[in-house]
């Protein structure tokens, strides 16, 4: 009777180990798990850290660059912006700012020659008009001065005021030229 329950407690003990040994194993595979949780959570927070690194540093490059460009707006220079960006894509974008900008000069430039060729074109044309203008107010001036007839008075007289007349509008004409040139240079150019 003695032996027979000591082998009974033998077997029980042994369902008892595999009992134990199988509530161990879900017990270790929660474990598991809980550690690989912890792991996703430090790598989790990582990734978020480095991101709000990164927009930390794009944040701080974006102010950079804003603040380059007023200040050249401020200053009114031709010089381009320089600085030196993290990120490619906002470097890109200032290098086509640059060249947007030195089309701009270009471009302005090319305008003021234009203008300057205009002003140049107008005084050529000032002189070749007067100058005519003024050889025709000689010969009236020495038809006056001669024995005329009534008819040929008149007529010079309509000659002489068709002549004040056309230096009246070649005067405006010139005036408003160069007043066109102004405004184009100082407002157009802003």
């Amino acid at each position: 009777l003695i032996v027979l329950r000591l082998q009974r407690l033998r077997v029980y003990t042994l369902i008892s180990e595999k009992l134990n040994n199988q509530l161990k194993a879900p017990r270790l595979a929660e474990g598991l798990f809980c550690e690989v949780r912890e792991i996703m959570t430090y790598v989790l927070a990582g990734l978020l850290l480095m991101a709000v690194g990164y927009i930390y540093f794009l944040k701080r490059e974006m102010k950079a660059f804003s603040t380059k460009l007023q200040e050249r707006l401020e200053e009114n220079s031709q010089r381009p912006i320089d600085i030196q960006l993290i990120n490619e894509t906002l470097t890109k974008t200032t290098h086509q700012i640059n060249q947007l900008l030195e089309r701009e000069q270009a471009i302005l430039i090319l305008q003021k020659r234009e203008q300057q060729y205009v002003k140049e074109a107008i005084s050529n044309i000032s002189h070749d008009i007067r100058t005519p203008l003024t050889a025709i107010k000689g010969y009236q001036q020495l038809l006056a001065k001669s024995v005329l007839t009534p008819e040929q008075t008149e007529q010079l007289v309509i000659s002489e005021r068709h002549v004040t007349r056309l230096e009246q509008l070649l005067q405006a004409f010139f005036e408003y030229s160069y007043l066109s040139l102004f405004a184009l240079s100082h407002f157009a150019i802003v």
